[in-house]
């Protein structure tokens, strides 16, 4: 009959628990099996119950281009200024529809809907990205972008608005096409 032998790393972290008159399966606290658990109710409390740094409001508007709706357009806010912690917000962005209507939500793990009240840049684009999820890597599809490049760089976008407090329907952008 063969005999199963404990590993000799096992049986020394045993030996050790109880020459130190560590755990024993009546003390969860001493085996270390109370701190994850408490850990995770700590995480549970914390996760969503705290107040966010900025303040957030509903914004939608129009995208025209040469007096026409641009649908499919991605319009992104960045927040320009930054609260006491030095911190910006989160980006929003919406697409654009068929009339050149959009309504943003926050691009962060949140998804809240509006923007992060305050000043922001704004960037309108028709490129299209695919994200791979296996490899993280951003992959750009092959669509014409119909937008003029000084709207769709940061940098160089002379689009700009302040998002109130009570939020707006009326954050709209008529673009020109170069002449």
């Amino acid at each position: 009959m063969t005999r199963l032998r404990r590993s000799p790393a096992r049986a020394r972290v045993r030996i050790n628990q109880r020459e130190l008159g560590g755990a024993t399966r009546r003390d969860p606290i001493a085996s270390g099996h109370f701190m994850p658990a408490a850990l995770g109710v700590l995480l549970l409390l914390g996760s969503g119950c705290s107040p966010s740094k900025f303040d957030f409001a509903d914004v939608e508007g129009r995208v025209l281009l040469d007096g026409e709706p641009v649908s499919d357009a991605k319009v992104v806010f960045m927040p320009v200024g930054m609260n006491e912690e030095g911190e910006s917000g989160p980006y929003s962005h919406g697409v654009t529809d068929s009339d050149g209507r959009y309504a943003l939500k926050t691009q962060d793990e949140d998804a809240r809907s509006g923007a992060v009240v305050g000043r922001h840049r704004v960037i309108v684009s028709t490129k299209q990205a695919h994200l791979d999820p296996n490899t993280m890597d951003r992959e750009i599809i092959d669509v014409p972008e119909s937008i003029p490049w000084k709207y769709t760089y940061y940098k160089e976008t002379p689009l700009a608005v302040e998002v109130p407090p009570g939020g707006t329907k009326d954050a709209d952008f008529v673009l020109e096409s170069p002449r």
